[in-house]
């Protein structure tokens, strides 16, 4: 028997594919709107805080944050490097953490 949050997270999944699939990538529709990628394709609404590190991201060649723990940084970070993938043409991410524990437990989980 397959636990509710697992069903959840798969029909969440196969909605995102769906949605995603009717656009070409890299898409120039979220060139400059990350938030509006993470809604569109995921279902996600960005925080405020975590739509301003994007924008900073869409406007700056680097950007850091510093934040508390449990503060969305590793989820707005994870959509941000896919947003990135899919909307420049070319475009390559580097995703790192201060462990490798963090990046295969935290980015790629």
């Amino acid at each position: 028997m397959i636990p509710p949050i697992q069903r959840a997270f798969h029909a969440a999944f196969q909605a995102a594919a769906s949605r995603a699939s009717k656009l070409t990538w890299p898409s120039p529709k979220y060139k400059d709107d990350p938030d509006g990628f993470a809604w569109d394709v995921f279902g996600i609404r960005l925080h405020p805080d975590q739509v301003e590190v994007a924008l900073s991201v869409v406007a700056n060649r680097r950007t850091t944050v510093v934040a508390c723990h449990k503060a969305g940084k590793t989820m707005g970070g994870a959509i941000i490097a896919l947003w990135w993938y899919c909307s420049v043409p070319g475009g390559r991410v580097v995703l790192f953490a201060p462990t490798d524990d963090n990046v295969q437990n935290g980015l790629y989980y």
